[in-house]
């Protein structure tokens, strides 16, 4: 796989490598992958979209929307 990066990457990538912490550029993205796979399954955890409905948050929120609906006809 080829990437293109911009002048600026390309740099930032070069200091990480010659400041030791890096061997190589590989080293470098794989590192950087890995954060936003990390910040992604924060948001969007994997597995599957079940999980959003089932996580705490969205049941407290499902709760209150259920509190605040307006009643029907028949509900009351």
């Amino acid at each position: 796989m080829n990437v293109a990066l911009t002048t600026h990457f390309e740099g930032f990538i070069k200091q990480l490598i010659t400041t030791g912490r890096y061997n190589n550029a590989s080293e470098v993205v794989r590192a950087a992958l890995r954060k936003l796979q990390e910040s992604e399954g924060e948001i969007y955890p994997p597995g599957s979209l079940k999980h959003l409905y089932t996580s705490e948050s969205n049941r407290e929120e499902t709760k209150l929307a259920r509190k605040q609906r307006i009643p029907r006809p028949d509900d009351v």
